[in-house]
């Protein structure tokens, strides 16, 4: 059973399953979700019908941009009931410089993409990470950046 008063989140592929793992933690546990995870290790994704969850007027939707895979999920789950769309508001991660310019050009093309169907969006690139952590940090602090990041985009405004 969903509940309304919780934020609704759908989590897709690798970034929105990290994302998951930080929830999960003590660290947010001062937020509640109706989550959705689309992750292609799962085998579920292409099975799922958002129609069926009662989710309340607006959506975040957590996303690595580079990943056909996932934006493909994305599309054919969306596509089924256009006005989701609409109600959603994505958080598109997009990849590293060192990740590539095709995945660099996936990421770019499926944010325009998402602008173009009417929805809100935030763009993060990993890239950014660097200007957040010295030389020698881990990956892990970089992500710990990340996550806190995403959670403040989705938090209600009034929990600050």
């Amino acid at each position: 059973m969903v509940n309304n008063k919780k934020i609704n989140l759908i989590c897709v592929g690798g970034v929105g399953e990290s994302f998951i793992q930080f929830l999960e933690s003590d660290i947010s546990k001062q937020v509640q979700f109706n989550t959705q995870i689309l992750n292609s290790s799962d085998g579920k994704s292409e099975k799922i019908d958002l129609e069926s969850y009662n989710y309340a007027t607006s959506i975040f939707c957590l996303v690595g941009a580079s990943s056909t895979i996932n934006i493909l999920k994305i599309k054919s789950i969306f596509d089924h009931n256009p006005t989701l769309w609409q109600r959603t508001h994505f958080i598109l991660v997009h990849p590293f410089n060192f990740e590539g310019e095709e995945r660099a050009k996936t990421a770019k093309d499926f944010s325009e993409f998402v602008s173009s169907q009417g929805s809100k969006k935030t763009d993060f690139r990993n890239q950014d990470l660097f200007k957040h952590i010295d030389q020698n940090a881990k990956f892990e602090d970089g992500y710990e950046i990340m996550n806190q990041w995403i959670l403040s985009e989705i938090k209600p405004k009034e929990d600050y």
